[in-house]
This record gives structure tokens, sequence and C-alpha cells, in this order.
């Protein structure tokens, strides 16, 4: 943990302790590797039990999981960490699960290292704000309109400053706002409280607290003014990368620029500190909040996520996985880039015989009400009038030929598990604990 430079907060051991103890049906694991007795590097795991079927979360709400390696044997801890993985999933017959490979400043596990793990890898982003040149170069990095936004924050009153104990208020804001994040699940009160409650590890570095104090494993940063808070987020903390891991804003601080000085006034925070970088996360494909992050200075660094399959689960193991694919391609095409929300019409409403669908003047509601009549909206529930290029030719699910799917996304490409001969294996020993 001190000598890997890649280290970010989600590899403290504490961190995997606290959310197994406070996730339902969770249990962490650790795994070693050893050569000749000496540690070489190794990764934490969270296994998730419900009902006799298991998940491998490496790690859970997608926290960075890549192993950790000494100097010069990161290639060989990848190997190995990634088939002990897989020797994992095979005994528990796994249902699914994630393991996230995000790196800053060197390249993720090799390919062919991550397919030794049954499942298919996709892309996603995290953007960083890397403070290696400095507060001021980080501070010239973000746009002008930014610095501006800063400026009069803090000439309108508004203070920035750490407060643990403003985590009930907190809260509040956080939950009230998520409402609105379709999929989203909202990080359970008690894990916050137990990461603000809970030191670090003695190895782990000071991070930031005053001498002879142990740094938390969190940390709750708001902003506020004379009324009261406007902002806040909790930041999991680090001594190279602290993370921002959730936030919430009041409805009537978006136009006072609280979430900007907040997020502007924490990486100052962490410059001070000594810190070397700020993760922000991904942006969840939103356009608007990437622009937000890249106006801070931030940096997209793209890393690897390989999502386990069921191939080696039981037959109702793979009707479980198979159940959960479906539901997520369904939210996918809810939530595409440019496509429409709007519901579509009922499967009763089709085009009249003889029809043509360019215009609502031919189209039959399946009540047998023209569609130049209104009435017909309120008793059948066809919304003909918000289609006018006809009632409903399609269904939300239709039993079509697979010329109606939705395309497969061209940015992950399922493999398959190797099967790799004996005398292949490295001498490194694996060790879980």
């Amino acid at each position: 943990m001190a000598a890997d430079p890649c280290a970010t907060a989600a590899h403290r051991w504490h961190l995997c302790s606290v959310l197994a103890q406070t996730l339902p049906a969770m249990e962490s694991r650790f795994v070693a590797v050893e050569r000749e007795g000496r540690l070489l590097g190794g990764a934490s795991v969270v296994i998730e039990r419900r009902a006799g079927f298991h998940w491998i979360h490496s790690l859970p709400f997608l926290l960075p999981g890549a192993p950790l390696a000494a100097e010069g044997e990161r290639g060989a801890v990848d190997a190995t960490v990634a088939r002990a993985l897989g020797a994992l999933q095979r005994e528990l017959r796994a249902v699914g699960g994630e393991w996230s490979l995000y790196r800053f400043g060197e390249e993720p596990p090799a390919p062919e290292a991550i397919e030794a793990v049954s499942g298919e890898t996709r892309m996603a982003e995290a953007a960083v704000v890397d403070l290696a040149g400095g507060l001021e170069a980080a501070w010239s990095r973000m746009e002008r309109k930014t610095r501006q936004a800063i400026r009069g924050a803090r000439a309108a009153g508004l203070a920035f400053a750490e407060e643990p104990e403003s985590l009930p208020e907190a809260y509040a804001l956080y939950t009230r706002q998520a409402r609105a994040w379709r999929g989203h699940r909202p990080r359970p009160v008690e894990l916050s409280r137990r990461l603000l409650a809970t030191p670090a590890a003695a190895g782990e570095g000071s991070g930031g607290a005053p001498s002879g104090a142990a740094a938390p494993l969190a940390r709750l940063f708001t902003v506020r003014d004379a009324r009261g808070l406007l902002s806040a987020v909790l930041m999991l903390d680090h001594p190279r990368e602290p993370m921002p891991w959730w936030s919430g804003t009041h409805p009537d601080a978006r136009g006072r620029e609280a979430a900007v000085l907040l997020l502007a006034s924490l990486v100052e925070w962490a410059a001070r500190a000594g810190r070397s970088r700020v993760n922000l996360g991904g942006s969840a494909g939103l356009a608007t909040l990437a622009a937000f992050k890249r106006a801070l200075g931030a940096t997209a660094v793209a890393h690897p996520v390989r999502w386990l399959d069921a191939r080696h689960a039981s037959p109702a193991g793979r009707m479980i996985a198979a159940a959960q694919a479906t539901l997520r391609r369904r939210r996918a095409r809810r939530e595409a880039p440019g496509g429409s929300r709007r519901s579509p019409t009922p499967r009763w409403c089709t085009p009249a015989a003889g029809s043509s669908t360019s215009g609502p003047a031919g189209t039959r509601c399946g009540s047998g009400r023209s569609s130049r009549g209104r009435k017909h909206s309120r008793t059948t529930g066809c919304r003909a009038r918000r289609f006018p290029a006809g009632c409903a030719i399609r269904s939300r699910f239709p039993r079509s030929s697979a010329r109606s799917r939705p395309s497969t996304p061209t940015w992950w490409t399922p493999t398959s598990f190797p099967t790799t001969d004996s005398s292949e294996r490295s001498r490194d020993a694996v060790r879980w604990w």
C-alpha cells in the first residue's frame, strides 16, 4: 500500500472490511501473492451471498480493485491474482460480479491476464485532477469561467469547511438529489458513518491528520452560507489519491456555484495536504457531468472493467444472471443518449387497414375510434395525439425478428475462459484470508 504509486482510497483494507460489515450478505476476502516467503502484492475482494448464490466484487460500487504490487512485479502479480479470481469464480459457481481495473499513470492488467476471469470487458472512465505540478498548475488548468465562479462564490460569503458532525444534514441532501438519478442506489448512511469513524491502518500514512491522531477512512466537506448548508461531499481519503464518493446540493444553491466551490476547494485541500491527485470518479455517460469535471481541470482516464459471467454457475444461477442482464439492457435502452424516454403506445393500437402511417388521419385505435377524434385517448389509453405518425406500431417488448432488436454494443468484447496448462503457471504462491 505504501510503496505502490497506483494505490487509491479503495485499496485500504479497513475500507473493504467496513463494506463487508455494513452491506448485507457480504464477506471480505484478501488474496496475497508470495514468492519464497516474500509478499509481492495482492488485492481485496468482497463476496456477496444471497439465497445460496454468490457474486464476486472487486470492489462494490465499481471502486478500484486493481492489484497492488511491489516494484518490478506488476505483471506477475496481475496474472496470479487473475488466476486466483478465476479459481474462486469456479469454486463458488459465481453468478456474476465485477473487477474494476483502474490505475493512474500505469497500464492496466494485460488482456491475456484479465481473460483468466470468465466474463466480458468493458471500458469505463474516471476524471482525475493531477496535483503533481502543485496547486498553481491545477488552478491554471481550470476553465476561466470556473475560476471566476469560485471567486464570486467566496465573495458572496460561501464558506468551505470539514464537518463530519454534519452527516445527517449532508445525507438528507444526497438522498433527496439521488431520487432523480435513474438506476442509482444510494449508499447506506450507516456505511458513511462507519467510514467517518474508522481510522486507517497504521502503515497507510497519516493522511493529513494532526500529529498523533489517526486519519479516518473518509472525510465530510461542506459549503455553507449564513442561512445553512448548501452543498456537501463525502470523500474517501488516501495519502496519494482521495476520491469524492457521494455529494448533495440544495436546490436553492444551484445558481450560487456552491457545488463548484465545494469540489474546487476540495482539490485545494488535497494539494495542501500533499495528495498526488484527486479522483472525481466517472460521469455515468452524462455529457454535462463530464464537462463540469473537465472545467475543474480533470483529465479522463480510461480503464477496463471485467464483468463476470455465469458460465460456471448452476442452471438456476444462469437463469438469475440472464434475468439481471435483461434488466440492464432494458435500462440501457431507456437511458441511451439521444434516445426518447417516452413510453411507446400500447400493443392494441395498430394502423388501419390500407392506410399510411405518415399521419394521424388514417390511423385507427383498437377501440374502433378514429384518431381524428380525441375521446378515444381518454377511454383506451391510446396516445395517438402524442405520436402523430400513428398509434404504436411497435409494442414495448416486441416479439419480432432480430431486425427490431437493438444492436449489440461495440465497446466490449466477450471472451472465453482460457485453459492454462499447469506447466505454464508461475511459481508464485497464492494465499486467501
